[in-house]
């Protein structure tokens, strides 16, 4: 919220750019020299023949193409380059060269000793300094008004002093920062509950200012707007900021706006759990607004009802918050004694449910067993109440502050009072607790709970104020699968006195009675302690498997081996000769081929014919040769 404001009054007069003429009405001879002055610092020219300095120009007869000639000279050395524009001019019989200064200021006269009757330094227009207003800025006023209030009220007039360019800047927010505050509900009841801390409307006030006594000029009026109590991380205030009409609205239909709530639309909530949802108006004054709420049953029926609390009124720019939470909706109330809700959604809306307000936010019952549940709740940073729940075993510490004195101990002291005295002595609780196994991207949302100031643990009826003692809160480690965060908190308060408990629900269980008798003696006989174990079942049939079950099944299929035909020792030993046996070669070659025409191969070639045949059919014998060497031998 950075006003920026720039003002053009910061100098009465602009001054006067000086104006110089350097005249020229007879010849130039070489070894001239002419020694400038301005700004107090002297600059001499000197004109030459041949020049080869840079403050050297030609020598010449003073004519006017002569000083036509010098122009470029006086347009290109640095100092005159630096604060004039050099031009030509001839006024009469004179020829001239302009040197009109770039800035005003009589820093910028030139002036020059009498060098010849040839050549004059005038001063054509003196140079004048510019006239700043003193003090100048701009006066600027933040009016505020309130929920409820009629009219605005001014909290904040200073005058800024602008920089050298004529701006200054102003930091609204920081200012309507301190205007600004948490809004709670009513705990302990849950009708819906406005905005009075935490919003105001406010416009900007501003004119010129300067001089001493300070004069103001005429007074201009900024639009009316609307500052919210909340806030945005570093990387969304960078470049255009965050607006939170933009995070409300999302489509030209109201009834997908957005609650001020962070994270997705459906939540896992407890039975028992407390919520809250905060809706801005950013469209138009509403009247007969209601809580709609959509209960779905275990078999998938809906139950639609609005909530018991009166229409709202709900002008534009205002906020509302209502208690959603299942205890908090008054479920029962229009349940049948064998209905279960599965989840519920809720949504604002006008009397008859024709125009929806806001978009629909839903809620899954969670029954699971979720030991130690504990309920927190926060002032985000959109400025709305949130809570959070956590589960698992958490454990308690009491912490002890004092301040502690020496004693003087006089002669024949008293040794029941010790040698120093404790005084201011108090007590403070503190607590650590677990969130519970979650999945990253919800205990990412734990951060604005942690970096929350207002922070409380939800009690039966009550809020109890709270502080984050943990300045390190470990968050994961990569490969991890599991998430969860462990922190510590004290109680922002310190006892000086003790109070018992009366509520039965915190104190527990009470000691017995007085005068209460024992029942006795009571005696916990040994039970018949049964065998489960049939020992008239052998061992080796404990052992029998499913799989060997199968296995015997698969063997009997086969059937009997002997009935299949298969080949035996018996049989087998017919087919070849026993090692014993004696063989009649002659008598085994009866009827054998022993040569290559008993066989009737009388026409092939032997190894020995076929080499032969080949020798005398080829008419080049090849030679294989070899030699060493890189050329070949002729």
């Amino acid at each position: 919220m950075l006003y920026q404001f720039q003002g053009t009054g910061q100098l009465a007069t602009l001054g006067t750019p000086a104006q110089s003429f350097i005249n020229f009405s007879g010849p130039v001879p070489a070894g001239t020299v002419i020694r400038l002055k301005w700004n107090g610092t002297e600059h001499p020219i000197v004109a030459r023949t041949s020049p080869t300095e840079a403050n050297e120009f030609p020598a010449g007869d003073g004519s006017a193409d002569y000083v036509d000639s010098l122009l470029e000279f006086f347009q290109t050395y640095f100092p005159f380059y630096e604060d004039f524009t050099a031009e030509r001019l001839d006024f009469i019989n004179l020829h001239q060269i302009v040197l009109a200064a770039k800035e005003p200021g009589v820093q910028y006269n030139i002036s020059a000793p009498a060098v010849s009757n040839a050549i004059e330094v005038v001063v054509g227009t003196p140079g004048a300094d510019p006239i700043i207003r003193q003090q100048y800025g701009v006066y600027a006023e933040v009016w505020v008004k309130r929920p409820g209030e009629t009219t605005f009220n001014r909290i904040f007039a200073p005058t800024i002093a602008c920089d050298a360019e004529g701006i200054a800047t102003m930091d609204v927010g920081k200012i309507l920062h301190a205007q600004l505050g948490p809004d709670w509900p009513t705990w302990s009841f849950n009708q819906p509950a406005g905005s009075t801390n935490s919003q105001l409307s406010y416009y900007v006030t501003y004119a010129e200012s300067f001089g001493q006594p300070q004069q103001v000029g005429k007074i201009q009026t900024d639009v009316v707007r609307q500052a919210y109590f909340g806030g945005v991380d570093y990387q969304h205030q960078a470049g255009q900021g965050f607006e939170l009409a933009s995070y409300v609205v999302r489509q030209s239909d109201s009834g997908t706006d957005r609650a001020l709530r962070l994270g997705p639309g459906t939540r896992y909530v407890r039975a028992d759990e407390p919520q809250f949802l905060t809706f801005l108006n950013t469209r138009a004054d509403r009247t007969g607004v209601v809580l709609q709420v959509e209960l779905t049953l275990g078999d998938g029926s809906p139950v639609f009802y609005t909530t018991r609390y009166a229409p709202q009124s709900w002008p534009k720019g205002a906020k509302i918050t209502y208690a959603v939470g299942p205890a908090q909706l008054n479920m029962a109330e229009h349940l049948d004694d064998d209905d279960t809700v599965v989840e519920y959604k809720v949504r604002l809306c006008n009397q008859t449910a024709t125009s929806f307000y806001s978009a629909p936010y839903r809620f899954i019952l969670n029954g699971r067993y979720e030991p130690y549940t504990r309920y927190f709740a926060y002032l985000s940073s959109l400025g709305a109440v949130e809570t959070l729940a956590t589960f698992g075993k958490g454990s308690y510490e009491l912490n002890r502050f004092y301040e502690e004195a020496q004693r003087y101990q006089p002669a024949h002291y008293d040794a029941q009072l010790g040698q120093y005295e404790q005084y201011d002595v108090a007590i403070q609780q503190s607590q650590e607790v677990t969130t519970g196994y979650r999945s990253q991207a919800d205990l990412a949302l734990w951060n604005d709970f942690y970096r929350s100031p207002y922070l409380f643990h939800m009690q039966v009826l009550k809020a109890l104020p709270i502080a984050l003692v943990s300045k390190s809160i470990k968050q994961s480690k990569d490969g991890d699968n599991l998430f969860a965060h462990s922190f510590q908190f004290v109680y922002r308060w310190k006892d000086d006195f003790f109070t018992a408990e009366d509520d039965p629900d915190l104190v527990g269980d009470g000691t017995p009675p007085i005068g209460l008798e024992p029942a006795g003696p009571i005696t916990i006989e040994q039970p018949t302690v049964v065998d489960s174990v049939d020992h008239t079942v052998p061992d080796v049939v404990r052992s029998i498997t499913e799989q060997k079950v199968g296995n015997w099944n698969q063997a009997y299929a086969w059937g009997s081996h002997a009935a299949q035909g298969y080949l035996t020792q018996a049989t087998g030993s017919q087919l070849f000769y026993r090692k014993d046996t004696k063989i009649d070669y002659q008598d085994d070659l009866v009827n054998k081929p022993f040569s290559r025409d008993s066989a009737g191969l009388s026409d092939v070639l032997t190894a020995k014919e076929t080499k032969k045949l080949l020798k005398n059919t080829l008419g080049i014998r090849p030679v294989l040769t070899s030699w060493t060497g890189s050329v070949e031998p002729q």
